[in-house]
């Protein structure tokens, strides 16, 4: 397509648009497939926008000091931001910057990204304040075999985003390299997770780092298998978690057959927590497949848990050493879920060591050009016993979502949630309605 040339960015908006993808080491993100704008001198003007108002009411324990067993209504608005740049030159080398601002709908705001919790002090995640640069970070494409990406990079696991993810401000400074070998694509990464200087004299040049490995095969057009390798290493002196070190080893298969899409996952862990070795496994299956007009989907986790006190056999994810969120899913109130995902437990999949057994189910029925329905259902129980007991509960919601415009969207949903002993004894039902209406382009 022909590129108009400008002097000034004050006239780019009318020019004509036409879609562009940064160069960037598999899995992408979003944000990082901009419109291109057209040309300043030399380079080539990318954006992204994002914008989105969100309801929640629920009575889920943690605001104001409730718990299971004395849990409240309450309800709020977020609203969030965002708007990504990319200047790109020769259609090789380029920067990307996208920026955010969030918070309370009434003018108040979280003390970080995720309203939830508080950074620690050693902060490990790019989790912003209110505003900021969210991602940037440079890049240069010299060919198909070679990319390269360093700065605040968005980063998500190879594994079906249980480990670390993007979306959970997973974007922290590391360089990364990737592109095409042999049949695939390949990904290696290091981030610094944990800067050592700043603290006590003892504490220079111990530094917290996360390695990364991925190599994706591709079978056929139809098929691909995936292997992975992530080394996380925290020095102790830093108190930021208590693990030294953990590893994860897996494999993944993904592809499509016959109109159904699947995907496949085994992830061995094993790491160092207060001096003792443990290793656990994870194993996720997924489907999604059309029954007539109506699409549907199955999602199917287990890992493996010791019991209270125990270290041997339990699977760590980063979510739960740093104390960030969990994995997304299906339904709404256990784990994260993008309409409503400003307000659930944050279940991960370790289940905070005690491994986790969840089958959850999803359909999608589609009511008009405009109107979508979804429905879903959802079955939680840990591996091993807490308050003698395994049983998380099962949840029930439903969702509509209207497209009111071709960049804009309304999601409408409720949720209720039978909650096991394994959280309390006698505890209350929790329940959630949330709405999104958001706008991308």
């Amino acid at each position: 397509m022909n590129k108009t040339r400008i002097c000034s960015l004050a006239i780019i908006l009318p020019l004509t648009i036409y879609s562009g993808s940064i160069p960037f080491p598999e899995p992408g993100h979003e944000g990082l497939n901009v419109k291109r704008l057209g040309t300043f001198g030399e380079f080539d003007i990318g954006l992204w926008l994002q914008y989105r108002v969100m309801y929640n009411k629920s009575n889920i324990p943690g605001p104001g000091g409730t718990t299971f067993l004395d849990n409240t209504n309450y309800d709020f608005f977020r609203q969030r931001f965002r708007i990504g740049f990319d200047i790109q030159s020769a259609g090789k080398m380029g920067v990307y910057t996208q920026l955010e601002y969030r918070g309370g709908w009434g003018g108040s705001s979280p003390a970080v990204s995720d309203a939830r919790g508080s950074a620690p002090v050693n902060n490990p995640y790019n989790r912003l304040q209110p505003r900021g640069i969210r991602y940037g970070f440079i890049y240069y494409a010299l060919n198909e075999k070679l990319n390269l990406s360093a700065g605040i990079i968005p980063l998500t696991d190879g594994v079906g985003r249980i480990l670390f993810d993007a979306d959970w401000d997973f974007n922290v400074g590391g360089i990364v390299l990737g592109g095409r070998l042999t049949k695939g694509n390949y990904r290696l990464g290091y981030v610094r997770m944990v800067e050592g200087v700043g603290g006590t004299e003892d504490q220079i040049d111990k530094d917290g780092d996360l390695i990364i490995a991925d190599y994706y095969f591709y079978l056929n057009k139809n098929f691909t298998l995936g292997s992975h390798f992530y080394n996380l290493t925290v020095p102790s002196p830093l108190n930021v978690i208590t693990s030294k070190a953990e590893t994860w080893y897996g494999l993944t298969t993904q592809g499509n057959f016959n109109r159904t899409d699947f995907s496949g996952m085994i992830l061995l862990n094993r790491g160092n927590i207060e001096s003792k070795t443990h290793n656990g496994i994870a194993l996720k299956l997924e489907g999604s497949f059309p029954l007539g007009k109506v699409q549907a989907s199955i999602l199917a986790i287990t890992t493996t848990g010791d019991e209270e006190g125990e270290i041997d056999k339990r699977f760590v994810t980063p979510h739960q050493l740093f104390s960030t969120s969990g994995f997304w899913g299906y339904s709404h109130i256990f784990n994260a879920n993008g309409p409503s995902d400003v307000n659930d437990l944050g279940l991960e999949i370790g289940n905070s060591g005690a491994g986790l057994s969840s089958l959850q189910i999803k359909v999608d029925i589609p009511l008009s050009n405009k109107v979508g329905g979804q429905l879903v259902g959802g079955w939680f129980q840990a591996g091993k016993e807490r308050n003698s007991h395994k049983d998380m509960g099962t949840e029930l919601g439903g969702m509509l979502t209207y497209k009111v415009a071709k960049y804009l969207n309304w999601e409408l949903g409720a949720s209720i949630a039978s909650i096991g002993d394994f959280y309390a004894p006698n505890s209350e039902n929790l329940t959630e309605i949330y709405s999104r209406f958001q706008f991308t382009w």
